[in-house]
């Protein structure tokens, strides 16, 4: 087993039953906690109505309190089948990037959730149309159009959206031009390249370093985000302090 998200493993946070015994299990238990249960509800809904597997919405984000979505492209396989989380803290490359990014940004978890265009893994290989062809990005991202609006709808607190990587980006901007389409209109809305570690590691067209861009671009949401906290964003996060963390893992 190797461990690719670093900054999850050292806070104690990682998705991984491997180096964290039970912490899968331990963040399942906490799904239906007030800032993510209508949410959850709405990704089974999801699930249920694609035949998909749709990870569930983080208990440790900032969920329905959240003032900054994070939009990416579509769920990593850890996300589907591992952890059924879409989290900063799941042992793969992407998360740990972002959890990195952020955590120098200055934007904090609580104040963040993170979700995809589509909300499910799109290549699948068990979802391939035919033996060794795989689903389009661009075919699932029509297929998971309207969840887009829907989900901005259960996220009253939202000031800002990040669109991370260029599915998200290009899905954005089909649902704004869209007839009648009013996405997003009274948000700042910022884009930024992907933090999976191909997108991370290259230079801009600019000569900037992907990372540093993707860095300044949180910094700039983690700008918009308030001070104010909810009675309950004070019990949940008291929680999250007790029940969150896991004892330092294997090695």
């Amino acid at each position: 087993m190797t461990i690719f998200n670093k900054p999850a493993y050292a806070a104690g946070l990682l998705l991984d039953d491997f180096y964290f015994p039970g912490s899968i299990a331990a963040r399942h238990a906490r799904v239906g906690e007030p800032r993510v249960a209508e949410l959850n509800e709405f990704a089974r809904k999801i699930a249920r109505d694609k035949d998909e597997h749709v990870p569930l919405f983080d208990p440790e984000s900032g969920g329905r309190n959240a003032q900054v979505l994070l939009l990416l492209q579509d769920p990593s396989r850890i996300a589907a089948h591992g952890s059924r989380f879409i989290s900063r803290h799941n042992n793969d490359w992407t998360a740990g990037n972002t959890f990195a990014a952020c955590a120098e940004a200055g934007l904090d978890y609580k104040d963040v959730v993170h979700w995809n265009v589509i909300p499910w893994w799109a290549q699948d290989p068990a979802k391939n149309p035919s033996p060794g062809k795989r689903r389009s990005l661009a075919d699932e991202s029509r297929r998971a159009a309207p969840y887009l609006a829907q989900t901005l709808e259960l996220l009253p607190k939202l000031e800002s959206v990040v669109l991370v990587g260029l599915q998200a980006q290009l899905a954005w901007d089909r649902a704004t031009h869209a007839p009648g389409g009013t996405l997003g209109r009274d948000l700042n809305l910022y884009r930024c390249p992907h933090t999976s570690p191909l997108a991370w590691n290259k230079i801009g067209s600019d000569g900037t370093p992907n990372r540093e861009t993707i860095i300044r671009v949180l910094r700039e949401a983690a700008r918009t985000v308030t001070a104010s906290l909810t009675k309950d964003d004070l019990m949940d996060h008291r929680s999250t302090r007790t029940i969150g963390r896991h004892p330092r893992g294997r090695r």
